[in-house]
């Protein structure tokens, strides 16, 4: 893969520039190089192939285009800059096309906790009165009942969905009917009808902020764990920080990366921002209760390695379940179930690992660096405030 490009990068960093124009910057200047992947699935089962398929920049740019076109373009009920869209649902490549989007039109974007129950939800969309409300057809019964309590809603969009596979066509038009009967006026329609829409619509302006101000971008709420759920509020420039990248380490080249991580947290958009800032190409697991990780992991061969502690545990089980059987065998065996991971498991091209979100034991720290054979890097921070430094492995930034 070629090296990031300094037009691109000084683009990233010019302080002139709004957020929306250095999205613009990135997604134009990279071109042709791939963006982000999917795990390739049948057509009419869904059921998963062994390999990704990827979009490129410039593909990915035209959707984003296409989506804020549409939405400026509405005679009934556009989204304009400064209105709020929910988007509830695993992160996807048509999650990321929404969040582009609202980037591009000035829209603030409030990512819903993917699996979060209504009653979770529910306060927030009423606190932020949004006039959109996007979901995954994973999601898509629990957003029907939302939007049927909140009178602000005028629009659904549907991501992650395929008409092709019975059960998914089923779950749409079922959706469409309940609004309906509920009295409630509102299109539904899937993103890729917004995409098509929009194609062959005038290009939407970019958004740009008066000079001095610095709008509301986005709104990240707590998990609630603690009491009500909070709503944090960055503006375009915080919001701008994840375009410059999370780095951590030596500088190298773009990063091939696995994505795994909720929107809705500050170290999912870091992860899936940072990849695309580098021109690196980010491959999203399949399942959203990270069921295929690992096998995803070692078809994508990741170069980069962003975890959490749960991730980091799943990896220390496996050492433990495959030093339990292979008990008996001769030779090293703690040394070759630990290469076997590395070059296996984990693809075997991970050169930088960085662990956040929280705390890490010390002792699962020491295994992964024993594991990856590398330095690894930690730090840690809330959902709504992103990340800070914490133990002697810490030295990154955002």
């Amino acid at each position: 893969m070629t090296e990031p490009l300094e037009a691109v990068t000084a683009a990233v960093h010019d302080p002139d520039k709004g957020l929306a124009e250095v999205m613009a910057a990135v997604l134009e200047g990279y071109g042709d190089r791939p963006a982000l992947g999917e795990r390739a699935a049948e057509a009419s089962t869904a059921r998963l192939l062994p390999r990704f398929d990827t979009i490129s920049y410039r593909e990915l740019w035209a959707r984003v285009r296409a989506v804020a076109g549409t939405w400026h373009h509405d005679p009934r009920h556009p989204l304009s800059a400064g209105d709020r869209i929910c988007i509830l649902g695993f992160a996807s490549t048509d999650y990321a096309t929404l969040d582009l989007a609202c980037i591009h039109s000035g829209v603030v974007a409030v990512p819903l906790q993917s699996s979060a129950p209504l009653s979770r939800l529910t306060p927030i969309i009423a606190e932020t009165e949004p006039r959109a409300l996007a979901t995954s057809i994973e999601r898509l019964d629990t957003a029907v009942e939302a939007v049927i309590g909140e009178s602000s809603i005028r629009r659904v969009i549907v991501f992650d969905y395929r008409p092709e596979v019975t059960d998914q066509r089923t779950a749409f038009e079922s959706a469409r009917r309940r609004l309906a009967e509920a009295g409630r006026p509102v299109v539904i329609d899937s993103l890729a009808t917004l995409i098509e829409r929009g194609a062959g619509l005038p290009p939407a302006p970019l958004f740009t902020a008066e000079a001095g101000d610095d709008p509301l971008a986005l709104l990240i709420y707590t998990s609630g764990s603690t009491g009500t759920p909070k709503g944090a509020m960055y503006t375009q420039r915080l919001v701008g920080t994840a375009w410059y990248g999370f780095s951590y380490g030596a500088a190298d080249g773009p990063p091939v990366s696995i994505l795994y991580m909720p929107q809705s947290h500050l170290a999912g958009r870091y992860a899936l921002m940072g990849s695309l800032v580098r021109g690196g190409v980010g491959y999203f697991t399949a399942r959203s209760d990270l069921s295929t990780l690992f096998e995803d992991i070692a078809l994508i061969r990741p170069t980069e390695l962003t975890m959490v502690p749960r991730l980091c545990d799943m990896l220390f089980q496996q050492y433990r379940s495959e030093l339990g059987r292979r008990a008996g065998e001769p030779g090293d065996v703690e040394t070759a179930v630990m290469t076997d991971l590395r070059e296996n498991f984990l693809g075997g091209r991970v050169a930088k690992a960085f662990c956040g979100t929280a705390p890490l034991s010390a002792e699962v720290a020491a295994f992964v660096e024993s594991c990856l054979n590398l330095h690894l890097y930690t730090g840690y921070g809330s959902t709504e405030a992103g990340e800070s430094c914490s133990t002697r492995w810490c030295n990154a930034r955002p």
